[in-house]
């Protein structure tokens, strides 16, 4: 799943809004249950541009969400355990939080970033 806060749409305060609902999901996620299996959630926050909007031809469109921010996101999704969020510096920069430590660097999207276990 892909969620995007878009500071042009809502107003300033996009990646601390991410990072609320992200705590809310996470929070809501440890009672839910999905085909007898519970739903385990592991959440990538990243801060920055996207490309948006119908790809592919006209008779198979989806609508995407692509980019580099969109990427290192997802990585930072694959490299969090279950329950976990991890954010980059830029997003724990924007969102004002002090509830994080650092996990790792992040390498190979773009800029070398820092990325933070969100507590």
């Amino acid at each position: 799943m892909i969620a995007i806060w878009s500071p042009s749409l809502t107003g300033a305060g996009d990646a601390e809004r991410a990072l609320k609902a992200s705590k809310a999901l996470i929070a809501r996620a440890q009672n839910l249950v999905l085909g007898g299996r519970p739903v385990g959630l592991h959440v990538g926050l990243h801060t920055g541009p996207v490309v948006l909007g119908l790809v592919g031809p006209t008779h198979h469109s989806d609508f995407a969400t692509i980019g580099q921010t969109v990427r290192l996101a997802a990585r930072l999704c694959a490299l969090v355990g279950e329950g976990q969020i991890l954010a980059t510096q830029t997003t724990v920069d924007k969102a004002g939080t002090a509830d994080a430590e650092v996990m790792q660097v992040v390498e190979g999207y773009g800029p070398t970033q820092m990325a933070y276990l969100i507590t």
